[in-house]
């Protein structure tokens, strides 16, 4: 029932805006089809800032004029401990240091706490944060099996550095959309092409070329979105319904892609041909001569050495040859060297010898558990265990679980030759290396954690019922630390690893040669990228209703009309291991002259300074999206852009210095009624903490918070009740020590099938399809998760000790530390007041005085003054 009377001055606002946005909608539509012309079409030039003679910042000048039509007047400045949290929390994510540390008496001030942030590692963690909502960012490939994707993190750390080092935003989009592409191209350089990666991934499709142009479509609509403002992916079956983009121009655009190599298929990819390769860091030359040379080399000396070798045993199969059980394997008998009741758990070596001509064929799988074993103690589930196999492909694939970590050699070694393999774990730091011939192969990092779980060593198995290792094995060795690369080496040869063994000048000789040969070799890193098979990528059809299967007229890369059009100018690189194409698009789109990408990339860092950008729909700037509030002042933004040299740090520093940023959240009724959703900006917007923010703030008011950078991801506990909805249980979410699971939110392993509940109770980012602004939900959830999880009440426990253990015994002092830890200020008179009759009553009620306390924090941590910024 509509409620009696006149509708309230902010209503009527709303009901306006609604109907001038229909109308703009109605008005693109009817354009659509006729006319070419939109404001984000047009030409990319500096307007004039207004007010010539006013000596107020340029944002202001330009937002004033909104204001004074509106007759708007802009709130007061807020006070200083606002704006240290607001700008705290907007460049780092966290709280300012709750023991003070800046003064914000001057502008002086205001510059040097600003600069002072943005040189903080924690700025990465947050601007990191929101460029990877953008890029469908998760480490899993969804669907069914939902597996990992490979050293996923590597791209999340790469964006992270790359935010910190303000890498010129031009570079920033080079490197990720063709960086094995580029003259210069580097290590990081391929592990930002991890970009093309993200996108879910369907392993056992019904239409396998549908399901590969659904990669390619989720690369192309993530890409126009996110880095041009265009809706590309409306296109794909027809014609854009608003916009006026072709069927036709949606395949070329297509096209600058189609080289890539569809996601964990072997074929074609330089260097290493799996998904996720081995690469250099000095170079990308192609190694495989010199590891080549250094086989045929070390053949000779193996044979050389056969003599040394004083234990032979063969198995042809999994089951045959000597029996391995927990109480029955036999070692050589050597110092360094013992019977083990139980595999090894901590330091180890594990070195055998093993021959192979086993048909290669194609496999996707990178993963240690999944191949053919040679030495395992795999037990299933996400548990402490480790083992090496053989892939069908040829390549040596070792690590451990718990989180899951897996190290890659170079495919092709099932070529019938003996092989020395040799796996070296280092428990106090979790670092594996896997050499192959005496040649450092892959090195990683794994858990710290006893390698417990498994009880059973297999030789030419991985576990019961998985597939059998068919060649031969060999002096299978265990030893108790791990060895270093000159022990490994003499292990290789065939020669005595141990430091006490004597050495014959032959020996010296041998291992001296292969260590110089050694150094020719560029170190490498495993790394989840995209590399072209070869510089001719596939022919690209117009696909009639996007079926792959009624292929159209073929189509070149070319550059959409409706942003100047045009045919790319592209060059194949000086390496020919690629088209170039995806090179020719990102300088296209890098191009100063190119009319939308500036003005995109300033009008996301102006919304996530003000919580909604000039334009309020940041990845569509065409006819579904609405126009900007602002169109000047986002083009003068856009030119200041380009002309700092693409820095996002100077726009920071550009939008703080205004006084719009630094106004109070404070308005009066007349500037509600004229502005109701405050497009002038007369006051500065407040808005609740995102769930990274909230769970990290937790964590940093009681202390525990662990500010570590890059690295692996993370597994916080999971409650109980969300693990039994997966398949396996067991399985589903690994451990990490107490220190590294209260890590910053951004590092949580992110599974698509089994996000974090106290995430996603707060509007986490969907990770299926670019995710431009996180919409703030209100609901019971949430309520109940910061009320009665196990989360907040222990979380509530530790800031508990930790007012009791900095405040002292009074409870008054207890009340004031855990405003301070929590608020970032003292308590008021009022609210000491409350807070003792607090205590008082949850004692008197027979609560113990720290379980008092702990609920006390509880209610903190529970206010809207916590939880919003504003």
């Amino acid at each position: 029932m509509m409620p009696r009377g006149c509708p309230s001055p902010i209503l009527l606002g709303m009901t306006r805006l609604l109907v001038r946005t229909l109308i703009c909608l109605l008005a693109a539509s009817n354009a659509a089809a006729h006319d070419e012309s939109w404001w984000s079409c047009g030409p990319l030039t500096r307007p004039v800032v207004p007010g010539l003679d006013d000596d107020r910042h340029p944002i202001d000048r330009f937002l004033s004029i909104r204001q004074d039509e509106l007759e708007v007047d802009p709130a007061p400045r807020a006070s200083a401990d606002v704006l240290l949290r607001r700008a705290s929390y907007d460049l780092t994510g966290l709280a300012p240091p709750v023991d003070g540390g800046f003064e914000l008496e001057t502008e002086s001030d205001w510059i040097d706490l600003v600069d002072a942030l943005l040189e903080s590692p924690q700025y990465g963690v947050r601007w990191g944060r929101h460029w990877l909502d953008l890029v469908r960012w998760a480490e899993t490939d969804s669907f069914e099996r939902d597996r990992i994707k490979p050293h996923a993190w590597r791209y999340r750390d790469w964006v992270v550095d790359a935010f910190n080092e303000d890498m010129p935003y031009d570079r920033f989009i080079l490197e990720q959309l063709a960086g094995d592409e580029l003259p210069d191209r580097d290590l990081d350089s391929l592990i930002a092409t991890g970009y093309h990666r993200l996108g879910i991934w369907d392993d056992e499709p019904t239409n396998l070329p549908l399901a590969q142009y659904d990669d390619l479509d989720g690369i192309l609509d993530t890409t126009s979105r996110v880095m041009l403002g265009l809706s590309m992916g409306c296109a794909r079956c027809h014609a854009h319904k608003r916009d006026p983009i072709p069927h036709e121009e949606y395949y070329a655009m297509l096209a600058f892609f189609r080289g890539i190599t569809p996601y964990k298929q072997s074929a074609g990819n330089s260097i290493d041909p799996a998904d996720f390769v081995r690469t250099v860091s000095d170079t990308i030359d192609d190694p495989s001569s010199e590891f080549r040379r250094l086989r045929e080399w070390n053949a000779v000396r193996l044979r050389r050495a056969e003599s040394v070798r004083d234990s032979h045993a063969e198995v042809s199969a999994a089951g045959q040859g000597p029996p391995v059980e927990r109480n029955g394997l036999v070692f050589v008998a050597e110092p360094d060297v013992r019977r083990f009741d139980t595999p090894v758990r901590d330091d180890f070596t594990v070195s055998f010898r093993f021959r192979s001509d086993a048909p290669s064929r194609t496999d996707p799988d990178r993963t240690w558990w999944t191949g053919r074993g040679l030495v395992s103690t795999e037990v299933p589930g996400i548990v402490h265990d480790w083992g090496i196999s053989m892939q069908d492909d040829g390549r040596i694939t070792a690590g451990t679980g718990n989180p899951e970590t897996s190290l890659n050699t170079h495919a092709g070694l099932n070529d019938g030759s003996w092989h020395h393999v040799a796996f070296t774990r280092t428990a106090e730091t979790g670092e594996l290396r896997l050499y192959v011939d005496g040649i450092p192969a892959a090195e990683g990092t794994g858990t710290t954690e006893p390698l417990t779980a498994g009880e059973i060593v297999r030789v030419g198995l991985v576990v019961d019922g998985a597939p059998e290792f068919s060649g031969e094995i060999e002096d299978v060795t265990f030893y108790e630390r791990a060895l270093p690369h000159r022990g490994i080496v003499d292990l290789a040869l065939g020669l005595d690893p141990l430091p006490s063994a004597p050495g014959s000048p032959e020996h010296e000789e041998i291992v001296a040669s292969f260590m110089e040969l050694r150094h020719h070799i560029p170190e490498t890193t495993d790394i989840l990228c995209v590399m072209e098979p070869d510089a001719t990528p596939p022919t690209t059809h117009v696909l009639l209703r996007g079926n792959p299967e009624t292929p159209g007229d073929a189509v070149e890369p070319a550059f959409p009309s409706m942003l100047g059009g045009g045919s790319p100018r592209i060059i194949v690189p000086d390496h020919g291991e690629s088209s170039g194409r995806r090179l020719a698009l990102a300088r296209w789109i890098t191009d100063p002259d190119n009319i939308r990408t500036a003005r995109v990339m300033v009008n996301r860092i102006w919304q996530h300074h003000f919580g909604e950008g000039l334009v309020p729909t940041p990845n569509d700037f065409g006819r579904l999206g609405l126009p900007p509030s602002h169109p000047e002042l986002l083009d003068w933004l856009a030119m200041e852009f380009i002309d700092s040299g693409w820095s996002i740090k100077t726009m920071h520093r550009l939008i703080m210095g205004s006084e719009a940023y630094r106004r109070s959240g404070r308005s009066d009724d007349h500037a509600r009624r004229r502005d109701p959703m405050n497009r002038t900006l007369g006051w500065y917007p407040m808005r609740r903490m995102q769930a990274e923010e909230l769970r990290d703030s937790i964590l940093q008011a009681n202390g525990t918070l662990n500010l570590q950078l890059g690295g692996p991801s993370i597994y916080p506990p999971m409650p109980e009740e969300v693990l039994a909805t997966s398949s396996r249980p067991d399985a589903a979410w690994g451990t990490s020590l107490p220190e590294q699971a209260a890590r910053r939110s951004l590092y949580i392993h992110v599974k698509r099938s089994l996000l974090h509940p106290l995430l996603t109770s707060f509007d986490l980012a969907d990770t299926d399809s670019t995710c431009p602004v996180r919409f703030t939900t209100i609901q019971p959830t949430q309520a109940l998760t910061l009320l009665n999880s196990d989360f907040i009440l222990e979380q509530s426990d530790l800031l508990a000790n930790r007012i009791e253990h900095e405040a002292g015994d009074e409870d008054r002092d207890r009340i004031r530390r855990g405003y301070e830890l929590v608020l970032r200020r003292p308590p008021d008179s009022e609210e000491l007041t409350s807070g003792l009759e607090l205590l008082r009553t949850l004692e008197a009620d027979g609560l113990a005085r720290h379980d008092a306390l702990k609920f006390h924090c509880l209610v903190l941590l529970n206010l809207n003054e916590f939880i919003f910024i504003d």
